[in-house]
């Protein structure tokens, strides 16, 4: 096989969220090529100081003159293929180019297909919702199959390979499972370290919810859940760390006068380091998420990393993550009285949480490698 001598990613939303991926990307990418990202040269509410910052040194950041992208409104159409067009007079057969997140732009990816379909360089589509797979949806329904059928397309006639980061798909001859990866200072304390540091006492019992809300993630059920759970234990305390839209501020009054001070909301913006020492000092995290979110989290890992147990519903590569690794316990999607008996059994030190192991093997480091290998060796499996 020919060895790759330059990678390029097309990047059309170059936010700090994608940092952690594209950073450790980018990293494996330069051990073995020449590698360069592209993203656009326009921009409204990027931190561009941020994005460059994370970027390994040794691989170039080139902006596209002309490219807008907003964080408001997402990538216009057709900056996706723009994007790839100027890639594409930046390669030769040994090049490899990669498309970070497609789900992001489906529709361009068909344009951007025929684009490449009778081009030499190596294509890798990096998907992230991957509801799609038989493996991670064995009763797809229509919208799956229709997903499932023009990613598929998609990928066929661009003779690309897909790279997934949910370890329920099998790695094969077209498609490379990696460590879904995790970054930052979390694990390095204790709970009582952590807890001293926060100023709570020891003794108070705590859970948590982190990221910014959606209808997604359940907020609604969040907000029953712990009704119930503060109705079995009165002394309960509550964190609510992140944004959540003006839809559910009747909710979030109605939840802070339930719990009174013991309810704390941290709106503005966290810091890793902050973070970590939320998460390593809570008894538990809660994740309600519904079952239209079936993608990866970075809560998840994190919380794993911090050995802190997780309270989620059962469904998605959440749910499959919480149960196979043993990162705490599960519910069934509306069933709140049995989160709230969880988050109490969690609480007094009857839920456990083997985060570590799961944490250890989805750093950045392992990232790196296992995309680096995915480069050097097109029949790459991921163990």
């Amino acid at each position: 096989m020919t060895e790759v001598d330059r990678v390029i990613f097309i990047e059309p939303f170059p936010f700090a969220s994608r940092l952690h991926v594209l950073g450790p990307l980018a990293q494996g990418a330069a051990a073995t090529a020449k590698s360069e990202v592209l993203i656009p040269g326009r921009e409204t509410g990027v931190d561009w100081d941020e994005f460059i910052e994370a970027i390994p040194s040794d691989v170039s950041v080139i902006r596209q003159p002309g490219l807008t992208v907003r964080r408001e409104s997402g990538v216009p159409p057709r900056t996706a293929l723009a994007i790839v067009k100027e890639a594409l007079k930046r390669t030769n057969d040994r090049s490899a180019i990669v498309l970070t997140a497609i789900d992001d732009y489906p529709k361009d990816l068909w344009r951007i297909a025929f684009r490449l379909a009778f081009r030499k360089e190596r294509k890798l589509f990096i998907r992230y919702r991957v509801d799609d797979f038989r493996a991670v949806s064995p009763r797809r329904g229509p919208r799956q199959w229709a997903k499932r059928i023009y990613f598929g397309l998609c990928t066929l006639v661009a003779r690309a390979e897909t790279v997934v980061f949910d370890e329920r798909i099998r790695s094969g001859r077209r498609v490379h499972v990696v460590p879904d990866p995790w970054t930052g200072p979390f694990g390095f304390l204790n709970k009582s370290s952590s807890r001293e540091a926060l100023g709570w006492p020891g003794t108070d019992r705590v859970v948590t919810i982190v990221g910014n809300q959606d209808p997604r993630k359940g907020f609604s059920a969040a907000c029953e859940i712990l009704a119930l759970a503060r109705q079995q234990d009165p002394e309960l305390r509550a964190v609510l760390v992140g944004k959540v839209p003006e839809i559910h501020a009747s909710e979030l009054a109605e939840l802070s006068g339930r719990f009174g001070s013991a309810f704390t909301h941290v709106a503005r913006y966290v810091t890793d380091n902050e973070l970590a020492l939320l998460m390593s000092g809570s008894d538990a995290i809660l994740m309600p998420y519904t079952s239209s979110f079936t993608s990866t989290s970075g809560v998840l890992v994190r919380a794993a990393a911090s050995n802190t147990p997780v309270i989620s519903t059962g469904h998605g590569l959440v749910g499959w993550r919480v149960t196979n690794h043993h990162l705490g316990a599960t519910f069934a999607e509306g069933k709140h009285a049995d989160a709230a008996s969880l988050i109490l059994k969690a609480c007094t030190g009857g839920l456990d949480s083997e985060g570590r192991v799961f944490a250890d093997a989805s750093t950045a480091e392992s990232l790196s490698k296992a995309f680096a290998s995915v480069l050097t060796n097109r029949h790459n499996v991921h163990a």
